[in-house]
């Protein structure tokens, strides 16, 4: 006869009741009563009540990470999505694999890498934490717009106040920026001069696809760090050790590109010394979202030696990164002409790896500190000002509301205006259905804040109305039509803070142009058979 499975009592108390029973006990009342009160079995309180119990909120084995390990882990997924930069599986059982690879005796894991079951199991632990697919923002360096720059300025703000960081906002010399760049030693001639209608060619004086990397930072008080060069070398001959200047970095990689571990070695012992000697820590670091500075022990062990590190908003570093504003260009082009005068004094030979690294130095030189305070200026970093960038560089801003950069067609003209005509009558009438409960919230919060799609539909439609709320303190005798008008690139969410609503006669539009909310009134109207869905199709159509 096969055996059965004995059948387990399910556990049918909380560590809350638990700890609710002993501190009725505690009080005086009898172990009987107290457990009969909260249904919980004597042999648990007392074995509780036991000098063998030791202190374990959990049931079940030890986790293989310690629970302040668990919870900087949960810390960093939560910052880096709050950032723009969501964590996936992949990155982040690799992360704990790196972190484990540096403190041998912790790692529990068979081969040192976390499993599934392990994954499982920790998302189980933090109920904050969740599977969520992402939105995409690929082709977002066309379809980034203003309101995402704006809004990414406020999120970080919001996360170095909470830090206690927002500071060193204020020091130029603590506000860097980083970034990897390459340098081809046999760079492309654009134009040389020849005789007229004469085709010409130029031999090519060296392996013309061969570039080296290097990791640049600066700061916004336009001082210049060392830089490292990244090789690709299992072994680096002497001869380029020896000609690469002695406070500059120097690592090897099998692909000569910028890994984890050579951007870590870079921060310890080239930059965070370098910020030590000037005083300058705890600092604030903005990079872009490369693998290579994303990971959790990457952000961990930079904020042990005092670098805060912040991700620049995806696909925007033409628009927020001052190396790439305005410190690479010059910098590419004074390489151009320092290559060239080389060449000069040494005809027929070609540029080697060992020629590099004093060029370069060459090179930097000619990038003026002036020119680097001007970079983080206009990117909004120094002064830590949302209002300095050029917003125009934002594609998505030349396109109608709604529509997207690849469907754009050969439609390129400008947003102008946006008018929301609004009939006080019906607004007021939709207003009073919302309730004063409602509206109560949707002051307070954003409309995306909400998790149904209703509240969403309708703190929008709050928001066009807001202006019309009598708890607004704004009152537009002898008129019942209110014209609202937005500034070109100026979202509907930001308009209903300003104070610029005025009384006219009659119904005016600016701009024949359908809006996003004008769209989500008619999904409202399509979604629902209500009074308040009456009130919504006629503030859409009247």
């Amino acid at each position: 006869m096969a055996k059965t499975k004995k059948n387990m009592r399910e556990k049918r108390y909380t560590e809350e009741g638990v700890q609710k029973c002993l501190s009725e006990i505690r009080s005086g009342i009898s172990i009987r009563s107290a457990c009969i009160r909260f249904g919980i079995p004597r042999s648990t309180i007392k074995f509780r009540m036991s000098k063998n119990y030791k202190q374990q909120i959990r049931s079940g084995p030890p986790t293989a990470l310690r629970s302040e390990q668990e919870t900087e882990l949960v810390n960093w997924i939560l910052k880096m999505a709050r950032k723009g930069f969501p964590v996936t599986k992949y990155r982040l059982i690799n992360s704990v694999m790196n972190y484990l690879e540096h403190n041998p005796n912790m790692n529990v894991f068979k081969n040192g890498k976390p499993s599934s079951a392990w994954f499982n199991s920790f998302m189980s632990r933090h109920k904050v934490l969740s599977i969520r697919k992402p939105e995409s923002v690929t082709k977002a360096s066309a379809n980034v717009t203003e309101l995402d720059i704006r809004n990414w300025f406020k999120e970080v703000l919001t996360v170095l106040e909470e830090e206690g960081l927002s500071e060193v906002l204020m020091s130029a010399g603590s506000v860097l920026n980083g970034d990897e760049s390459s340098f081809y030693l046999d760079p492309s001639i654009d134009k040389v001069i020849s005789r007229r209608g004469e085709k010409n060619y130029i031999v090519d004086q060296g392996p013309t696809k061969k570039n080296i990397t290097v990791m640049f930072t600066c700061a916004a008080d336009g001082k210049m760090f060392p830089p490292m060069v990244v090789l690709p070398y299992k072994k680096i001959p002497t001869d380029i050790t020896r000609s690469v200047p002695a406070d500059w970095g120097l690592a090897k990689t099998d692909s000569g590109w910028m890994t984890r571990s050579c951007f870590l070695k870079y921060i310890k012992f080239i930059l965070q010394p370098q910020l030590a000697k000037e005083n300058a820590l705890p600092a604030i670091y903005f990079i872009d979202d490369h693998s290579s500075h994303t990971a959790w022990e990457t952000a961990e062990e930079c904020r042990k030696m005092g670098i805060h590190l912040v991700y620049l908003y995806a696909n925007c570093t033409r628009i927020l990164q001052p190396l790439d504003v305005a410190v690479f260009k010059p910098m590419k082009g004074s390489w151009l002409k320092v290559v060239d005068d080389w060449k000069c004094l040494n005809p027929n030979k070609y540029l080697k790896t060992e020629n590099f690294a004093p060029l370069l130095a060459k090179a930097i030189k000619s990038v003026e500190s002036k020119i680097i305070q001007n970079g983080f200026k206009a990117c909004g970093l120094y002064p830590f000002n949302e209002n300095n960038i050029d917003y125009s560089k934002c594609l998505a801003n030349s396109l109608p509301v709604g529509e997207n950069f690849e469907n754009k067609g050969t439609d390129t003209r400008q947003i102008t205006s946006l008018t929301f005509p609004i009939v006080r009558s019906k607004a007021v009438e939709i207003l009073t259905l919302i309730g004063p409960d409602r509206i109560s919230l949707y002051k307070r919060n954003n409309p995306d804040d909400f998790p149904s799609d209703e509240d969403k539909i309708l703190a929008r439609v709050y928001k066009l109305l807001e202006p019309l709320d009598s708890s607004s303190n704004m009152n537009i005798p002898g008129s019942n039509t209110t014209k609202m008008h937005i500034e070109p690139n100026m979202h509907i969410a930001e308009f209903v803070n300003m104070d610029n609503v005025e009384s006219v006669t009659e119904v005016e539009y600016l701009d024949k142009q359908e809006s996003y909310e004008s769209g989500m009134l008619d999904f409202y109207q399509s979604t629902s058979e209500d009074p308040l869905k009456e009130c919504v199709s006629d503030l859409n159509t009247g």
